[in-house]
């Protein structure tokens, strides 16, 4: 599913083309050989999440300018990685304590280079899995990539 979500967010630059394009995307979504249930599941759960009121209210708000990267972060994710969290963040799906949350978590869970399979395994576990999961493993100081849900 994450897979699916990467691929809707490189799709579109704000929520309202994740609504407009819907046809452009599936079209995409099902040329990469995803099935139709996939691919509209996929895009309900990005556009529920977009259009939940509370979310949206509260980052209007407080969304004045563009998360830049810190030192640390510039030299340990790399941009696709980085990329990812901050368009999720754009698009509504996340917020943005959602987005520091995964990105603190990154920078303490992984060694060396956060790649965008590192990202893809905290945003899924971030996402869909069990918060009481999310925190155990934060402080666990575990690798995700090995994790069912990746």
């Amino acid at each position: 599913m994450m897979n699916l979500v990467s691929l809707i967010a490189g799709q579109v630059q704000t929520k309202q083309e994740l609504f407009s394009n819907e046809g452009r995307i599936m079209d995409m979504l099902m040329s990469s050989g995803y099935r139709l249930q996939e691919a509209d599941a996929a895009i309900t759960l990005m556009q529920s999440l977009a259009q939940d009121d509370s979310r949206t209210a509260d980052r209007s708000r407080s969304i004045a300018g563009m998360r830049a990267m810190s030192t640390e972060e510039r030299n340990r994710f790399t941009i696709d990685a980085f990329g990812l969290v901050i368009k999720l963040t754009v698009l509504g799906v996340i917020d943005e304590d959602q987005r520091e949350d995964v990105l603190e978590k990154a920078l303490s869970l992984h060694r060396g280079r956060i790649d965008l399979d590192a990202v893809k395994a905290l945003l899924a576990l971030n996402l869909f899995g069990d918060p009481a999961e999310y925190d155990e493993l934060a402080s666990a100081r575990t690798d995700l990539r090995g994790s069912t849900w990746n």
